[in-house]
């Protein structure tokens, strides 16, 4: 009984690993403006080409709205509740 015990415990805490890990990747490469590689869904709007990725609990956000004038480049990670904000190119 606890081998089978801790066998499903590895098991869950090797599934988390892995998630954590994913979802780092994809942080990273949201920070270098580059599409993720863990997402499941993408969703284009219709305000110039602003892409909406959808991962395991969390979201990353390209906006790129130019068809205002002063439109918003820039790019959001959301995880769960917390979202955070990369600046665009022009704004560095």
């Amino acid at each position: 009984m606890k081998i089978y015990v801790f066998r499903i415990i590895a098991i869950i805490v090797f599934l988390i690993l892995l998630w954590f890990c994913a979802i780092v990747i994809d942080y990273y490469r949201a920070t270098q403006r580059q599409r993720p590689l863990f997402t499941y869904r993408t969703v284009y709007q219709l305000d110039g080409g602003t892409r909406i990725f959808s991962g395991l609990g969390y979201n990353i956000i390209f906006y790129n709205q130019t068809m205002r004038e002063n439109g918003r480049t820039d790019t959001v990670f959301q995880f769960l509740r917390w979202e955070r904000r990369f600046p665009s190119v022009e704004e560095e």
